[in-house]
């Protein structure tokens, strides 16, 4: 059996590969925060390392994925199942990203900061709280670090289900991607024309940075794990279409090279590209038999277990890296690249060391409340069913 087989979909915890591919999204996501304490000195390696925070997009693909086979697989088997995704949705990342609100407001504290020019006020607590602090430039990562993709994630969340009611063949896929392209387009436009406006010349990364993410700004890549779904489950066809696709990947990283270090940045730093990419890598691990080994070899122990961290994991490591800093530790290891890969291992350990403890007593918790609340909710409405 493949993975596009429907006894497959039935069983998501068989895609191991997915697991491992976050797991790989998070050690990104480190490397690229940890160079700012200790930065190599190597040219490539920094080019590199500017490519991590590209994580973030091999998230949003391997999320869609999954969101679309959780879909498939409970598909007619459930009395209020749109009800039931949303709540299996708010227990999965409420209770973390809440525990996240209130340690970084410890941490520290609500005076201004890069990305809260006029410290936290108020209103950005609630706002944050409601997963709605993507809205604003001054909010989107004023509590939370990096908590910008969180508002972002939830945005998906509420399009899934209408997106799925209109998608359902590779046709209509490839339409809401291109839909989606434009409405990247047109979001890129608007706000470019509208925002430096409203802030001041040394405040305008603010405008940069927002207009990168912002919902728009980022939903092409969430579609390409929806069309990459249906691509799996239709297994039969484009394999040699894919398996073509596999032999231009070395090639990447050359014509990187071959660039200016501005233009393979700004390269890299397209959300669209970088998701194409990634949804390449994600059909190859889906379409090669195991006997390649490729899946498995990527599929390892190691990348599955920091995947399944990885939430937890991307939550908590700014916090490590700048208690880390402000306690003295990262000027223990110097300077150049060997310092620089030290200072991220190390990095990957400690926050892998807090994140078993929070997804242990946190993040399955709060899954298993989720799932409590579903069934009783579920029974409520079959006990209904019965009185009529």
């Amino acid at each position: 059996m493949g993975p596009g087989d429907d006894a497959v979909i039935s069983d998501v915890r068989k895609y191991a590969y997915i697991d491992a591919l976050r797991g790989i999204a998070i050690l990104m996501v480190i490397l690229r925060h940890s160079v700012h304490y200790v930065a190599p000195q190597n040219e490539i390696l920094r080019l590199l390392t500017e490519g991590g925070g590209r994580g973030v997009q091999l998230f949003y693909v391997a999320s869609a994925l999954t969101l679309c086979l959780s879909w498939e697989s409970r598909r007619g088997t459930e009395a209020e199942p749109i009800r039931n995704y949303f709540v299996r949705r708010l227990f999965r990342i409420a209770p973390m990203f809440y525990l996240a609100i209130a340690c970084y407001l410890f941490l520290n504290g609500t005076q201004p900061r890069e990305w809260s020019p006029n410290g936290i006020l108020w209103w950005h607590v609630p706002l944050t709280s409601l997963f709605l602090h993507g809205f604003f430039p001054e909010t989107m990562m004023a509590i939370v670090p990096g908590g910008w993709s969180m508002a972002v994630e939830v945005g998906f969340y509420l399009a899934l289900p209408v997106l799925l009611t209109r998608v359902r063949s590779l046709k209509s896929g490839f339409a809401a991607l291109g839909l989606s392209i434009v409405a990247y387009g047109v979001n890129r436009l608007l706000l470019e024309a509208a925002l430096p406006r409203a802030y001041p010349a040394d405040l305008q990364y603010l405008v940069s940075g927002y207009i990168y993410f912002s919902f728009f700004g980022q939903l092409p890549v969430f579609v390409m794990g929806v069309l990459a779904f249906f691509i799996i489950k239709q297994r039969a066809i484009h394999r040699k279409a894919i398996i073509l696709g596999s032999l231009s990947l070395p090639l990447v990283p050359l014509a990187m090279l071959a660039l200016s270090r501005d233009t393979a940045i700004e390269i890299l730093s397209n959300p669209v590209v970088v998701g194409a990419l990634f949804t390449l890598i994600v059909l190859i691990l889906a379409y090669l038999p195991d006997r390649h080994g490729l899946t498995r070899a990527v599929a390892n122990p190691v990348l599955v277990s920091v995947g399944k961290l990885s939430y937890s994991m991307y939550l908590t490591h700014s916090a490590v890296l700048a208690l880390a800093s402000t306690s003295g530790i990262t000027a223990l290891f110097g300077s150049g690249d060997l310092a620089s890969a030290l200072c991220f291992l190390c990095a990957v350990a400690a926050t892998m060391s807090i994140s078993v403890v929070f997804y242990r007593y946190v993040e399955r918790p709060g899954v298993r409340l989720g799932n409590a609340v579903i069934t009783r909710l579920e029974r409520a409405v079959a006990q209904r069913a019965t009185e009529f």
